[in-house]
């Protein structure tokens, strides 16, 4: 998972304080393998350290080599299990102190609740209160207005994606500037303005285009596309850049895990995130949908069904490139391609047709349908942003409408359309440009081969023309051939 691999790269001392809060490490314990659970549960109220031996006689053979040696790789890359020399320098295991004293705690209860004891139930007496219902829509409209900046679209007419969020996927690779034109403006004057974000006024998607991290990220499960988002926000105040400048990592690693344990549907008291470095990660989960959090009532915010995922795998919308949307065929799948390279797309989806769209040349739409037509610019314009025509094929045949696909064919895509792409796609790539220094003009042969062999020598040289003495050699190693040049002629006039 995403959030382990981040977890397991962070220093000790982010490590200490993440394990010191109990509800970090409960909603941490609910993720990790079956029979890695299974281990710290054994090992939890055992002051002592225990043999390996012992542990791996815990379990059956089988599991020994199936499952038992993941769940151990997890668990101590994750520095949740120790490996310790006891006395007579047996090789044993033990919880980590921090780890097993907040799992304790998180089990047995007791203690203050992170949330103090201010939450009420949404339909109670808070006067901006949400159901469940509209806390889907609101996180449906703001994640498919994230997804919508990436590709582009021009359907986003309102301006839900901050410059933070914008910056954000910039930063992290998933967006890379060009594209134009897209999105719209920011609405106003509406008695909504209040639930949307005061981070600065977002772009509407003008100005950038997927990339090709971004394209394979389009093409993932909601739950994976917004544990990988929240990483990459963790990444981005772990640099302490821009406006993620002043956010302690370690609390915003927590609070995350907290809303990840809240309740969907219950409003929390933002009293009980007392630190600026909370408040701030706050406002940044309201600009990506994870939280609910409207101006005219700051007291309190609602997490969710985005945030109580955001930390885990688990599936909690449906998939905004998915049938959610009433589009497409009961899997999800909404294409067909022809031989004549046209696309059809049954889809009354913005975010859909943004998609297909990033590579094909638009012919008409209709209300539930958009027709396209693959050509060699359409492609090609697709390939300048870094994505594949490899990656460009697959997304069909996983979009492919489900008609197709009862079909039983060998393949669900035309030969012809797939053999003809990555043609486009290798015609692109004859030529391979390098930044390189031209050398001319040599005053003897024996210049020119002294410095040749050198460059060779090197694996610098990139080309040469002997009859005319022309070198082309990579731009890294100029200054190494300058300076093998000047000792060269100096050692030339000394000799005579």
């Amino acid at each position: 998972k995403a959030m382990f691999e981040f977890l397991s790269s962070l220093d000790l001392t982010v490590i200490n304080k993440i394990y010191s809060n109990s509800y970090t490490v409960t909603s941490l314990f609910s993720e990790l393998p079956t029979l890695g659970k299974h281990l710290l549960v054994r090992l939890l109220f055992i002051p002592s350290v225990i043999p390996k031996k012992v542990v791996l006689a815990w379990f059956t053979k089988e599991a020994q080599q199936s499952e038992l040696p993941e769940a151990l790789k997890v668990l101590e890359r994750l520095r949740i299990l120790e490996s310790v020399d006891a006395a007579g320098g047996m090789a044993s295991y033990r919880i980590k102190p921090e780890f097993q004293e907040s799992l304790r705690r998180g089990l047995q209860g007791g203690g203050q609740a992170w949330y103090e004891t201010g939450s009420v139930d949404s339909a109670g007496s808070d006067k901006g209160g949400r159901s469940i219902e509209q806390l889907d829509q609101f996180a449906k409209e703001h994640w498919d207005s994230l997804l919508q900046f990436m590709v582009n679209s021009r359907e986003l007419e309102r301006g839900k994606v901050s410059k933070a969020v914008e910056q954000l996927l910039v930063d992290s690779g998933l967006c890379v500037p060009g594209g134009g034109g897209g999105g719209g403006s920011r609405g106003s004057g509406s008695d909504e303005d209040d639930d949307e974000d005061d981070d600065g006024e977002g772009g509407g998607g003008g100005g950038f285009t997927v990339g090709e991290s971004g394209f394979r990220f389009l093409l993932l499960d909601q739950a994976t596309q917004v544990q990988t988002i929240v990483v990459h926000f963790l990444r981005a105040v772990q640099k302490g850049s821009g406006k993620m400048a002043g956010i302690d990592l370690s609390e915003a690693i927590n609070l995350l895990f907290q809303l990840s344990s809240a309740t969907l549907g219950r409003s929390y008291p933002t009293a009980c995130l007392p630190s600026p470095s909370q408040q701030s990660c706050l406002r940044h989960c309201r600009a990506l949908g994870l939280v609910y959090w409207r101006k005219r009532y700051p007291g309190r915010f609602y997490p969710t069904r985005l945030a109580t995922r955001a930390t885990s795998g688990r599936l909690g919308l449906a998939d905004s490139t998915g049938s959610a949307d009433g589009s497409g065929g009961g899997d999800g799948g909404y294409l067909i391609v022809e031989t004549n390279f046209r696309v059809f797309a049954f889809t009354n989806s913005p975010l859909q047709v943004a998609l297909v769209a990033l590579f094909t040349q638009p012919l008409y739409r209709f209300p539930n349908l958009f027709c396209g037509h693959i050509t060699r610019q359409s492609v090609a314009d697709a390939l300048s942003h870094g994505i594949t025509a490899r990656q460009l094929l697959s997304f069909m045949t996983a979009s492919a409408h489900p008609q197709l696909r009862q079909r039983q064919l060998p393949t669900v895509l035309p030969p012809t359309v797939c053999d003809q792409m990555l043609l486009w796609e290798r015609e692109r790539n004859r030529f391979t440009f390098t930044d390189s220094v031209l050398y001319e003009k040599f005053a003897n042969k024996r210049d020119y081969q002294a410095v040749k062999s050198y460059a060779s020598d090197c694996g610098v040289l990139l080309h040469s023309v002997d009859d005319r003495m022309i070198l082309v050699v990579t731009n890294a190693g100029h200054d190494d051939i300058c300076r093998f040049y000047k000792r060269y002629k100096q050692e030339s006039a000394r000799g005579n």
